[in-house]
């Protein structure tokens, strides 16, 4: 295979996609205006532009929040984007790394555990639950972790994480240590990916300025995706799980169809 030709294919793949969406915004009328958003005591919301230049006032009947998430780290672990990795740097690698250790078993950790294992990067999995995929039917989750095993991926659960050595910019690989019922150990690795779940984007929208504030990281709202503010409404992983794209996009209509009666 060609790593660099699979990499570019998938960027490719996901400009077209991206541009598809634009595409459909054209259609139906949407306009688009790129800058930084802040809700105003008013309820409005001030732009500014991406562009630079003059601050625009948009005053709207209902406002609906989805500014998404970032991937999020373990305490005292830093993601540096070259030693320790996100999902981010794990899509747009310049090379296969021989070896990868993967901290977190939910969906984005089983994605990239599998795919890398497939092109011969040999794969640990570290999930500090009982089993895989933590929100998952565990007769499921059973399965997959015996699938996992048999493509040579080294799946331990149960275990906590306590430390990441990246080592110096001259050693080639990282040191991850954890612990479990069978005491303390370590793995080494070329990579670390940190595939612990995601933080909203709740900072720096003025959510203050009409009386929201956050709970335990993300923004509440009721069974109609309603904050607590008169028409101002959220989706997606700013409140929280499931927090994966199919469900933001159902949450996305659903909102829009509540806000329509």
């Amino acid at each position: 295979y060609d790593w660099d030709a699979v990499i570019e294919r998938s960027r490719r793949t996901a400009a077209e996609l991206a541009a598809g969406v634009a595409g459909l915004m054209r259609k139906n009328r949407v306009t688009v205006i790129h800058g930084r958003g802040r809700l105003t005591p008013a309820r409005g919301v001030e732009v500014t532009p991406a562009t630079g230049g003059k601050s625009l006032a948009l005053n709207p009947r209902y406002v609906l929040l989805a500014t998404g998430g970032r991937p999020r780290s373990l305490p005292g672990i830093e993601i540096d984007g070259e030693r320790v990795i996100s999902s981010r740097e794990a899509m747009t690698l310049a090379s296969r790394p021989q070896s990868l250790a993967i901290i977190g078993a939910g969906a984005i950790g089983v994605e990239f555990a599998t795919f890398y294992s497939a092109f011969g990067t040999k794969v640990t999995l570290l999930e500090s639950e009982d089993q895989v995929l933590p929100r998952e039917d565990p007769e499921a989750a059973g399965i997959l972790t015996t699938a996992l095993q048999n493509d040579g991926i080294v799946v331990h659960t149960g275990v906590r994480v306590t430390g990441v050595d990246g080592g110096g910019p001259r050693r080639k690989t990282a040191t991850v240590q954890y612990s479990g019922s069978s005491g303390a150990a370590e793995v080494r690795a070329e990579r670390v990916l940190m595939a612990v779940g995601v933080s909203a984007n709740t900072e720096n929208l003025g959510l203050e300025a009409i009386g929201l504030r956050p709970e335990r990281g993300c923004l509440p709202v009721d069974g109609r995706y309603a904050t607590k503010a008169q028409d101002v409404y959220a989706i997606g992983d700013l409140i929280g799980a499931p927090q994966l794209a199919h469900a933001a996009a159902a949450e996305g209509v659903a909102a829009v169809e509540f806000m329509a009666g």
